[in-house]
């Protein structure tokens, strides 16, 4: 569902005493003019997911498909937006927020800035996202798991401020490199 909002654009008439609109406006002089709004929320379903997992007893890796089934929601960012983190909420700053679907108390990703003037937003962090509105299309990635072993990433709250760290507690290979695409509507 798109969002618009309706202005109605009435034609002044002069007369003698002062300008005033007409009385019964005819449809030229009150013709909505319908002006879309920005969208503040969008659903995006992925298509494809490909990356590369470690066989552990072979010390290889192999290219993989994998399911292409979490969506995620994307949500403009507002002074009442909040996370669950640590047992307590925290109120998120960036412009836009992920979300996965049908989890909306603990955010996916956050995304500091804005959409560009090319209309692309780009939500930096591990994994990255990229979306361009202008196209509806979505890449979800990361690099992480070949270069980097045994690394995940972990939020905690830190002074009051909401920090993302890099963890080395998992095995090797557990985290697997990743691209998703897919595509986005607004809602």
């Amino acid at each position: 569902m798109r969002l618009t909002r309706t202005i109605y654009v009435v034609i002044l008439a002069a007369s003698s005493a002062a300008w005033a609109a007409p009385e019964n406006p005819t449809p030229a002089q009150a013709a909505p003019a319908t002006v879309p709004s920005q969208p503040n929320s969008y659903l995006c379903i992925p298509e494809e997911s490909t990356g590369f997992s470690n066989n552990n007893a072979q010390h290889s890796w192999h290219a993989t498909r994998f399911k292409a089934e979490q969506k995620y929601i994307i949500r403009r960012v507002t002074k009442d937006t909040v996370t669950e983190i640590d047992g307590g909420t925290v109120h998120l700053n960036g412009a836009w927020v992920i979300w996965r679907f049908g989890d909306d108390k603990h955010y996916f990703l956050q995304c500091m800035k804005d959409f560009d003037e090319t209309g692309m937003l780009f939500c930096e962090g591990i994994p990255e996202f990229h979306f361009s509105k202008k196209n509806g299309r979505f890449v979800l990635g990361t690099l992480y798991g070949y270069v980097i072993d045994g690394f995940s990433s972990s939020l905690s709250i830190e002074g009051g401020k909401l920090e993302a760290k890099m963890i080395a507690n998992e095995a090797d290979g557990s985290t697997n490199p990743f691209i998703e695409i897919g595509t986005c509507s607004a809602i």
